[in-house]
Parts: structure tokens; C-alpha cells; sequence
């Protein structure tokens, strides 16, 4: 199930096509370090666009990235919010919004 890895430089050139997810900031957390990825954390920079920043890569080579967009606020980690799930195609991006779902679906039941 943990078979994400970290995109960086790949996530060059993506865009938000309207999908989104509503999670914690924890929870996906929680889902990176499950799947040893790490990611981009501006917490409490209300200047900032977005304060998380997350890339990965499917095993199948799918590049999505996921973040908070325009807060411009302090929030907590357990706030639920509505993510951008952005990718190089909307395709892209509902692949991983389907990833994202299913393994959220194991971060909620077994380690919250």
C-alpha cells in the first residue's frame, strides 16, 4: 500500500485541475512519513501561498502534488481543509486523488 515516492523536481510544470480532497495537515503527514516521502513544511508563514507542500510519484510514474492554497492564516494540523491535488493532467490528478483516498481511508482507521 506504501508505495508513493518523493517527486521534486517532477512536479515542475503541474496545475491545479479542480480536484481537491478535505484532510488534515496531520493526516498527510502521516500518510508521507508511511511512505517515506518527504515534504514541504512553511507552517505558521501566513505569507506563504501554501504552508505544505507534498509530491509524489505512483509506482506506475503518476506525478501529483498536494497543498493548501491562499490560507493566509494560522491553522492547526487538525484542521480539517479542502487540498489541491494538482498534477500535469487532470487525469494525473484524479489518479491521485483515488491514491490519496485509499490510503487517508488507512491513516484515519489505524493510526489517528
Amino acid at each position: 500500500m506504501f508505495n508513493l515516492k518523493t517527486a521534486d523536481k517532477e512536479t515542475i510544470g503541474t496545475s491545479f485541475h479542480g480536484i481537491t480532497i478535505k484532510a488534515t495537515a496531520n493526516e498527510l503527514m502521516i500518510l508521507a512519513e508511511n511512505n517515506g516521502c518527504e515534504y514541504a513544511d512553511n507552517s505558521g508563514d501566513v505569507y506563504e501561498k501554501s504552508q505544505y507542500d507534498f509530491g509524489f510519484i505512483t509506482p506506475e510514474g503518476v506525478v501529483f502534488t498536494v497543498y493548501d492554497w491562499k490560507e493566509y492564516r494560522q491553522f492547526s494540523i487538525h484542521e480539517i481543509l479542502r487540498w489541491h491535488v494538482g498534477g500535469h493532467t487532470e487525469m494525473a490528478s484524479r489518479v491521485g486523488l483515488k491514491e490519496l483516498r485509499k490510503q487517508l481511508e488507512y491513516v484515519r482507521d489505524y493510526q489517528l
